[in-house]
């Protein structure tokens, strides 16, 4: 008997998080991909968390394009977020990345389980 992986792999899946001290709750968003789009509707739904509370959100981020864009910086700007970049390589640095370790390999672990499968010897006479 042998244990076969599945190489069909779906579409992937994009998570933008936040965490810090002052949040009221950790902020967590799924999505198909990362873009800018997607990235300003996150920072939107950040700013929302703190809609009576005019203080700079300092944001840590890496150095993904999306982040980077003229959009963005302009976006971040009228809804006062100041966007900070790690340098490159750097993920020691931010805060939320233990929590993203745990987060894929429990992620990982969930899915090579239900994607092992036994196959049965087949006949093909």
């Amino acid at each position: 008997m042998k244990m076969v992986l599945n190489k069909v792999r779906g579409k992937g899946v994009t998570v933008f998080g936040a965490i810090g001290t002052y949040m009221p709750k950790a902020l967590f968003c799924m999505e198909s991909t990362t873009n800018q789009e997607l990235f300003r509707r996150f920072l939107r739904r950040l700013r929302k968390l703190f809609e009576h509370d005019d203080r700079t959100i300092h944001m840590i981020l890496d150095n993904h394009r999306a982040h980077h864009t003229i959009l963005i910086r302009e976006y971040a700007k009228k809804k006062n977020i100041e966007l900070h970049f790690m340098p490159p390589y750097s993920p020691e640095l931010n805060a939320i990345e233990p929590l993203w370790s745990v987060l894929k390999r429990d992620f990982k672990t969930r899915m090579l389980d239900n994607r092992v499968f036994k196959v049965e010897r087949l006949d093909f006479s």
